[in-house]
């Protein structure tokens, strides 16, 4: 599979293991506004858990994967860098914990396992491992293997999907790693998102030959 693309992503060196390059992903941006009450996909339920949270969903051939990104001080949004410092994105529960332990020490992750905050956490993940195969639609209607959804958030009235997006900035290597996202997305590709080659047209005179037909005799026999 050879990847046509104005960026760069961390499964790309997969293109060194000599694939079909009949095979051709043209991997370009598109991004989608959604508002909020046509969101499609389900959301986290904010409550009222120690630290911001905001939740994505990822496509990736033809199955969903949920991710929440978190940040311990909300108020790092106005500050772009402190706030990309102190987030982690998160695909499991334990990845919740870890972050939280490392952030707020034992002491309030005890307080924070008493409360339904992180009941929420738990059944998020557990919600988006149930319904990961449910939404091939939006693969096969936009002819596309990878994409990232986001709702809007109190700042932003609108969400939005972004259709062959760029992966290594959410940490999805944690979940593929590079070589087999390459190959997830080769077969994908081969098999479902790429069309099958149409059948060159064969003329009368080719059709006659392989039936058995040719010029001197009418017949599959020739005359005796």
């Amino acid at each position: 599979m050879r990847i046509q693309s104005n960026f760069k992503d961390y499964y790309d060196v997969g293109q060194s293991l000599g694939q079909d390059q009949t095979l051709v992903y043209k991997r370009y941006k598109k991004v989608v506004e959604v508002e909020n009450k046509h969101y499609p996909f389900p959301s986290f339920w904010r409550d009222n858990a120690p630290l911001a949270v905001h939740d994505y969903v990822i496509g990736f051939c033809g199955k969903l994967y949920g991710m929440l990104e978190l940040n311990t001080n909300a108020s790092h949004f106005l500050d772009c860098k402190s706030y990309r410092n102190n987030r982690k994105f998160c695909f499991n529960a334990k990845d919740v914990d870890d972050y939280m332990v490392e952030q707020l020490g034992e002491e309030k992750v005890a307080e924070f396992h008493k409360g339904h905050s992180r009941y929420n956490f738990v059944r998020y993940f557990e919600q988006r491992e149930a319904g990961r195969n449910l939404y091939t639609k939006y693969f096969e209607d936009n002819r596309c293997p990878i994409f990232v959804a986001c709702k809007g958030g109190f700042l932003n009235e609108k969400g939005n999907i972004i259709y062959n997006a760029c992966l290594k900035h959410y940490g999805f290597f944690r979940l593929f790693e590079p070589f087999q996202a390459y190959q997830e997305l080769a077969m994908y590709l081969g098999n479902q998102a790429e069309p099958r080659k149409p059948i060159p047209p064969i003329s009368d005179e080719v059709m006659l030959e392989i039936k058995g037909f040719d010029k001197k005799f009418s017949f599959r026999k020739p005359k005796r």
